[in-house]
């Protein structure tokens, strides 16, 4: 196998154990299962375009060590802004999206991701990072699932969300900069 496709390999496996995780972010871990929250990305992989969220942050606490991010996220119940990655690939192409949500998660509640869901009325060649969207959430725990839309808050080509440094990774230039027209910050360098 040549050096790219060992390196590929690697990357494959990589982003496979990042898609089995399950992220505790709830103090007591021994809860039992009607007392906490949970929610799920989704992957989707078609002939040659793949699909998929991963959540990136709870409450701006982002996961220690690898692969710091989750396929799914168990809460304690309550109000939370979840920061997650849309990331499409189309052939070797892979655009992303980072957004951000608030909802009030219910204890004993399952939510999912609704695959493909993520809509913006901003047409691609328009946006200027942050934009709003919304995504949709099915909760499962009823008998029969319902969707729920969501407003979201996005940039494209990545980066992070935040009300404080603290949320931004660790760098000593690293700030949380304020946003036109919205309440939440992003995280970058500021300018010269």
């Amino acid at each position: 196998m040549s050096t790219r496709g060992r390196c590929l390999a690697l990357l494959c496996a990589a982003l496979g154990l990042a898609g089995c995780h399950t992220w505790a972010t709830y103090p007591q871990l021994d809860r039992p299962r009607d007392e906490i929250a949970s929610l799920e990305g989704y992957f989707r992989e078609y002939l040659i375009y793949s699909g998929e969220i991963f959540i990136s942050a709870v409450d701006g606490e982002r996961m220690a060590g690898f692969p710091w991010a989750a396929r799914r996220a168990e809460l304690a119940p309550g109000d939370h802004w979840i920061e997650f990655t849309d990331a499409r690939a189309v052939a070797y192409s892979a655009p992303q999206s980072v957004c951000v949500l608030q909802y009030r998660f219910e204890a004993g509640h399952a939510y999912r991701f609704k695959a493909h869901s993520r809509a913006t009325d901003v047409p691609w060649f328009d946006r200027r990072s942050p934009y709003r969207g919304t995504v949709v959430l099915v909760d499962e725990s009823a008998g029969e699932p319902s969707d729920v839309v969501v407003t979201t808050l996005c940039a494209d080509g990545g980066g992070s969300f935040c009300y404080r440094k603290e949320h931004c990774s660790p760098h000593p230039d690293l700030r949380c900069l304020p946003t036109a027209d919205f309440d939440i910050g992003m995280c970058g360098f500021p300018p010269d």
